[in-house]
């Protein structure tokens, strides 16, 4: 069989060196494909859940529970429902309204 010839040079992968990952263009992913991600986590890495009267229980080592608890201190979770048809507050217009009344709201 004969070779070809390829008379393109932007055609011709065989000569062509492989592009380092660092000056390749970035991909943007999809919001489903990033969470279309599967990451296989083996059984054996999860705490093994023990029976406690009718319920299964998961323990948690003291040291993780404390670490949870001290990432959390400073955290204010809650859940503001508005009118039908208000228009919501930014996050900016919202620490505004939270700053005056909780005079310790840093950054």
């Amino acid at each position: 069989m004969d070779s070809f010839c390829i008379p393109w040079s932007c055609l011709d992968l065989s000569s062509k060196k492989p592009v380092p990952e660092e000056n390749q263009p970035k991909i943007q992913k999809s919001f489903a494909h990033a969470v279309s991600n599967v990451c296989e986590i083996p059984l054996s890495q999860f705490p093994q859940a023990c029976v406690k009267g009718d319920r299964l229980a998961i323990p948690i080592p003291e040291e993780d529970y404390l670490a949870g608890i001290e990432a959390c201190k400073l955290n204010l979770q809650g859940r503001i429902i508005w009118p039908k048809g208000a228009t919501p507050l930014t996050v900016a217009a919202l620490k505004n309204k939270l700053s005056s009344m909780w005079e310790d709201l840093s950054a």
